[in-house]
């Protein structure tokens, strides 16, 4: 990291490097066809809190549907902790299945702060430790992509937690609310119709 607190790249030449490993492989794939069904296995045997929404059963399989974000939220916060962790748990230190297991805990760590009920400085300053960590993780696992504006935007998050609060109180997830709202409401497709 720099001054700036940009993740650099320690070695530039990396990236070609990964381009020549594999030139054609474009999509990194974690959760495949051998991977997914043990989630879903593990979903079926695992008991949620009465007031946790579940997943879906086949969520990331085709034809499951749109997701809403709390899906999505319970599915990576519970579930596939609950079976990353069975699976990659006892792996060694230096492996990419323990990397991206310690990498997507850092993830989700980051999440949990941001997005809890109340914030201190001090949590704050937590969050902002642990995403430089996941982005330095994610950058050594997959050197091949590029970091987007979204997870630039995640390295100022800290400010806004420390000067605004919790993000409970000033997230956009109402107006998300009203969109499902209004993409439910029958048309015929025809404006000014």
């Amino acid at each position: 990291m720099d001054d700036f607190q940009e993740v650099r790249n320690k070695d530039p030449g990396r990236f070609s490097r990964a381009q020549n490993v594999n030139p054609s492989c474009r999509k990194v794939r974690i959760l495949g066809r051998t991977r997914l069904p043990k989630v879903w296995e593990d979903m079926t045997r695992t008991t949620l809190p009465s007031w946790c929404t579940p997943a879906p059963p086949r969520i990331g399989d085709k034809g499951q549907g749109k997701i809403s974000a709390d899906g999505w939220r319970v599915f990576c916060m519970v579930h596939l902790i609950v079976t990353l962790c069975r699976l990659w748990g006892s792996s060694p230190p230096d492996s990419r299945e323990n990397k991206l297991l310690v990498n997507f805990c850092d993830l989700i760590a980051a999440t949990k702060i941001a997005t809890g009920r109340s914030i201190t400085v001090a949590r704050a300053e937590e969050f902002q430790d642990v995403m430089l960590r996941y982005l330095s993780g994610l950058n050594e696992l997959f050197p091949m992509y590029r970091l987007i504006p979204y997870h630039h935007i995640s390295i100022h998050l800290r400010e806004l937690l420390s000067h605004f609060g919790p993000t409970t109180t000033w997230r956009c997830w109402v107006f998300e609310r009203y969109n499902h709202m209004l993409q439910n409401i029958e048309t015929n497709g025809r404006f000014g119709s």
